[in-house]
């Protein structure tokens, strides 16, 4: 999600990427989880495991809109 904000918007008037606005809204969490998974938190391993499939319907979805 990092290399996502490589599609940051150029002025104030351009459209936001879809992949942009998830990445502001889903990284820090993201990292979060990966420090817990790392630490062998069970509960962080199982939320990490739902973020990746959240990521993967999003990626699903969006190559459904093109």
């Amino acid at each position: 999600m990092r290399e996502w904000r490589q599609y940051a918007p150029a002025s104030p008037d351009e459209k936001c990427d879809e992949r942009f606005v998830y990445s502001l809204h889903h990284l820090d969490y993201a990292e979060h989880l990966c420090l817990e998974f790392i630490s062998f938190n069970k509960a962080g391993r199982l939320s990490m495991n739902n973020i990746v499939s959240e990521i993967a319907d999003f990626l699903k979805n969006m190559r459904a809109d093109f």
